[in-house]
């Protein structure tokens, strides 16, 4: 059986290192968030890195309804994660704001995957730790690109 993804190819490499991690690190803020679902989850975290953000911006970062998107910040303001002023330009639109709550527990959890990380790195010998810091300068500006949502999915246009 040949395998699922080319070994040759480090872009591919990286890919499944990338998700890999990622999912390892996604079950961490399920369980700070654990009475949130996917999409509030998500814009929290858009919220934080991204304060001040409309609920049309929101549903565009997260590809969700504006309606849904609505909802979401809703439940998130109730819960004390977010605040919502009106747009100082267009009174029919609203800001959206993190609240201290917010910061704090996204500031958490990124204290937390970096020490789970750390960890993980301590399995490496010097020369190869020394490599993976390196090459994370690189990495910031597709970490950058991936954000902004130009990542490039199959079949996408």
């Amino acid at each position: 059986m040949q395998p699922v993804y080319d070994e040759a190819d480090p872009f591919e490499e990286l890919a499944r290192a990338v998700i890999r991690i990622s999912f390892v690190l996604r079950q961490d803020l399920e369980t700070v968030f654990n009475d949130l679902s996917e999409v509030p989850r998500e814009l929290v975290r858009i919220i934080v890195r991204s304060p001040g953000l409309t609920v049309v911006e929101l549903a565009a970062a997260t590809g969700k309804q504006r309606s849904n998107t609505s909802a979401a910040i809703a439940e998130l303001e109730q819960q004390g994660f977010v605040s919502r002023k009106p747009h100082e330009s267009d009174k029919r639109s609203v800001r959206v704001f993190p609240s201290a709550k917010a910061q704090n527990e996204i500031r958490r959890i990124y204290r937390h995957w970096a020490s789970e990380l750390s960890g993980w790195a301590d399995d490496l010998d010097a020369a190869q730790r020394d490599a993976l810091i390196a090459g994370i300068p690189a990495l910031r500006p597709i970490t950058d690109s991936a954000e902004r949502g130009h990542e490039a999915l199959p079949g996408k246009a």
